[in-house]
């Protein structure tokens, strides 16, 4: 019978690159190579259907524009709404996750259709890897 030390290592080796995977999907999804297809494919129709209309090209309603990385960077009249790398400090998903500091602050509002779980964790995992964003869109 193998003694626990034993299990426990074969344990460790079997799983620690799986732990690690785990740990880097953010990095992955958004290696450099498929930066902009990752984005164009998976984050902006998010930001585009759920974003843009009301913080867009013609409309920025509390100064806050989200079509482009320096809109998302320079934040509204409240400041900045990600940081980079930390989207557990990003007010923004505070917001799509209706936890903001004030209902006036959940996005989208009650009125539209809330993201999906899904939704939320690629923004995350978009903000995670740095909002990487395509020169071109």
């Amino acid at each position: 019978m193998p003694r626990t030390s034993t299990i426990r290592r074969v344990l460790v080796i079997t799983l620690a690159p799986a732990t690690v995977a785990i740990l880097m999907a953010p990095a992955l999804l958004f290696a450099d190579a498929a930066n902009d297809q990752v984005f164009l494919a998976k984050v902006w129709p998010i930001i585009d259907k759920n974003c843009t209309g009301c913080h867009g090209a013609d409309k920025q309603k509390g100064k806050l524009r989200l079509d482009s990385r320096d809109g998302w960077i320079k934040g509204g009249e409240d400041g900045p709404i990600v940081v980079e790398g930390a989207p557990e400090k990003s007010d923004v998903i505070l917001a799509i996750k209706y936890m903001a500091k004030d209902d006036d602050h959940n996005m989208p509002p009650k009125k539209k259709t809330r993201l999906t779980a899904d939704q939320v964790d690629m923004l995350s995992q978009w903000i995670k890897a740095g909002l990487p964003w395509p020169d071109k869109k």
